[in-house]
């Protein structure tokens, strides 16, 4: 069995503040989520402060006991979509500051990046359509549906807020398999929705990047833009200085996976470095490239594994860049000690 590394990479972080639309909606039902917060550590009064951090590991877990305690399927998808917009801040100011919804996308995306730790917003123009693309870069233990949903709902809820409550994106993509009930999902983005997808990501047209809509800020909004600017800059400078070069290799690794092969040459023209450079600050963090994209190819197969619709071997084996599932099999065993079938049973037990 595989030994465990000793010098692991720092725990990513979110703001406590992200907490507070599930503590709240708990509480409008009459329940609590206050033994969980306490269960993970965390003190149900810092969910309202803005500069308090909380393991991401822990949010995405509380985030689907919340929506087990409030026994609403939809829990992260409703309250992401119907965000009221005295509620939106900064991302709010964000999008409507931009001179048109494309730019505005495009700061939405370095921002939230900058501000959430072991996640990648990236907004992409395509041949025929634009793409906002959200990447969590930790598998949570319950999985990640509920914080996936909130946030492409959200970021729907803020187009809107700026396109007019009639907007609608051309598609929905979701990795994780279809839940029940999935015609909620077309109710509330009214487009196509498609799960078990490579990616969580929002389609809409090209042409509605260059429109305006209701781009019109406050005297107290544009104050705040210079502020927002700098803190962003900060804040990314902060995540280049401290994020492991391990987890970024990570994060690029599961851009790619099942589409393109993964090698140390590759990855390490991606992050514009020479081999030997990247090779050699990986030794510094206590680890190497093959241990790096061994463990990230683990997450990614037992991420597909845990869904019960589509948790079969060869799906898992796709998805984490093998050829077949002979081969995920032969590599899962050699890091855990188990065939990756026993991970499926063990996890639906």
């Amino acid at each position: 069995m595989r030994e465990p590394m000793t010098d692991l990479p720092p725990v990513p972080k979110v703001r406590s503040y992200v907490l507070a639309p599930y503590v709240e909606a708990l509480s409008a039902a009459g329940k609590s989520l206050e033994p969980t917060l306490r269960r993970y550590g965390i003190e149900p009064e810092i969910v309202h402060q803005i500069d308090e951090l909380i393991p991401l590991e822990n949010f995405l877990a509380i985030t689907e006991i919340a929506s087990q305690l409030a026994d609403d399927n939809h829990l992260g998808l409703r309250l992401g979509a119907n965000l009221p917009s005295q509620q939106l801040g900064a991302q709010g100011v964000i999008i409507r500051s931009g001179k048109n919804l494309g730019v505005a996308l495009a700061s939405y995306a370095n921002w939230a990046t900058a501000l959430q730790e072991a996640t990648q917003f990236l907004f992409t123009r395509q041949r025929h359509d634009a793409r906002f693309i959200y990447r969590l870069g930790i598998r949570g233990p319950y999985g990640e549906r509920q914080d996936i949903e909130f946030t492409l709902g959200n970021l729907f809820n803020l187009i809107r807020a700026r396109m007019g409550q009639s907007w609608r994106p051309t598609e929905m993509h979701f990795e994780h398999s279809a839940p029940t009930g999935p015609r909620q999902h077309e109710r509330v983005f009214g487009c196509p929705v498609y799960f078990d997808r490579p990616v969580n990501m929002l389609v809409l047209p090209l042409s509605d990047l260059e429109k305006e809509g209701m781009s019109g800020t406050s005297w107290r909004e544009r104050a705040m833009i210079p502020l927002l600017q700098e803190h962003v800059a900060k804040l990314t400078l902060s995540a280049e200085n401290h994020d492991s070069l391990a987890r970024r290799i990570a994060m690029t690794v599961d851009q790619s996976l099942g589409r393109e092969r993964m090698t140390l040459v590759a990855v390490a023209d991606k992050l514009n470095m020479s081999v030997r450079t990247l090779q050699r600050r990986l030794e510094a963090e206590g680890t190497t490239f093959r241990e790096v994209l061994g463990a990230e190819r683990q997450r990614v197969a037992e991420g597909v594994l845990r869904n019960r619709e589509t948790g079969r071997v060869l799906s898992a084996a796709i998805r984490a860049g093998y050829s077949d599932a002979s081969s995920l099999s032969r590599a899962y065993k050699r890091r855990t000690g188990k065939k990756p079938s026993k991970y499926s049973r063990g996890w639906e037990s």
